[in-house]
C-alpha cells in the first residue's frame, strides 16, 4: 500500500461513501442488480446503507457524485 493510501482522511472517506452510494443507487434506477450486488459485497454495503432517505435527494447526490466524471 502507498503512503496516499495509508493517510486517508475524514472528508475523502466521506466523500468515497457519498460516492460509492450515489453510483449504487445509480445502478439500482437503472436496473444493473447484478452489477449492484457484486459493487455492495465488494465494498461491504448492505442494504439499509443504500436506502435514500428521499427520491429527491438521492436523485441530486447521484446528480453530484456523477459531475466529477462527465465532460
Amino acid at each position: 500500500m502507498n503512503s496516499l493510501q495509508s493517510q486517508s482522511s475524514p472528508k475523502s472517506d466521506v466523500s468515497d461513501k457519498q460516492t460509492l452510494l450515489a453510483v449504487l443507487q445509480f445502478l439500482k434506477k437503472n436496473n444493473l442488480k447484478c452489477t449492484e450486488e457484486l459493487l455492495k459485497k465488494e465494498a461491504g454495503v448492505t442494504d439499509d446503507d443504500v436506502k435514500p432517505q428521499s427520491a429527491g435527494q438521492s436523485e441530486s447526490d447521484v446528480a453530484n457524485a456523477l459531475a466529477a466524471y462527465k465532460r
